[in-house]
């Protein structure tokens, strides 16, 4: 593993931001508290967390499709640089959220060919943008909703037949969804996200939950895990110029959320 990808993966696990997606949802967990926030008191959530992905699907470049199967151990050792984070910041029952992912990968694939298949590097970077309102509903759910912005690029070169080509695409998926929480629990955490999007604005469909535990060990940092499930699929143009994007993603997480 080259020095520069041992770095981006100390870079992942120690400097990445995310949100344990539920940790707010109906009130403070920390202290137990089912009662949601009516104050006027602002509040900020961190959490620095490691995810292991496997990406699962098929990508469409140029007019020419490549299966993409990527286990986790296979994502970091092709990882050429990754990013992920999310802020969020409430005040009342209202909040807004910014989530980020990136990946920057290079891979070895199968391509299909006139001569048929043929092995070939393919390129890939990925960034989601997301941003969200939140509302507070009840103890057990948040209503989030919002836009998530897609750059997806992509890029191969076969082997032996000298083939080579790229592409890029960015758009919009509208999503709606909720936090829910398991209320009255102490402090323990018992949640899922869950949204859906994109309705044929953007992809054609767009899918996304992860289930979370955790334990609040002070009012102010909560020890949280689970595993997180991203489905979409996204296709534009036609013959040569057709690019697809059909691709699951999804693995376990750790992380550890701040809150101040």
């Amino acid at each position: 593993m080259t020095p520069l990808r041992s770095a981006t993966i100390f870079f992942l696990v120690a400097f990445t931001l995310a949100f344990a997606p539920a940790a707010h949802a109906g009130g403070d967990p920390a202290d137990g508290s089912s009662t949601p926030q009516q104050g006027t008191a602002t509040e900020f959530t961190v959490a620095p967390y490691f995810l292991l992905p496997t990406m699962s699907g098929n990508m469409t470049i140029r007019g020419r499709s490549l299966e993409v199967d990527l286990g986790a151990s296979e994502i970091i050792e092709n990882l050429e640089f990754g990013i992920m984070g999310y802020f969020e910041v409430r005040r009342g029952r209202w909040g807004f959220g910014f989530d980020l992912l990136y990946m920057d990968l290079e891979k070895e694939a199968s391509l299909e060919t006139p001569l048929g298949p043929a092995g070939a590097i393919l390129g890939m970077q990925q960034g989601l943008y997301e941003l969200s309102g939140i509302y507070d509903a009840t103890d057990w759910a948040d209503i989030v909703f919002g836009v998530r912005i897609n750059n997806i690029s992509g890029d191969f070169e076969t082997l032996l037949l000298g083939i080579k080509g790229g592409d890029s695409k960015t758009w919009a998926d509208p999503f709606v969804g909720a936090n829910l929480v398991v209320p009255d629990i102490g402090n323990w955490l018992l949640g899922t996200r869950i949204d859906f999007g994109g309705f044929g604005v953007g992809s054609n469909y767009a899918f996304q939950v992860y289930p979370t535990v955790g334990y609040d060990f002070a009012r102010w940092f909560t020890l949280a895990g689970g595993f997180r499930f991203l489905k979409m699929k996204y296709e534009s143009g036609d013959g040569d110029g057709l690019f697809v994007y059909d691709m699951s993603i999804y693995g376990p997480f750790v992380g550890f959320v701040f809150r101040f």
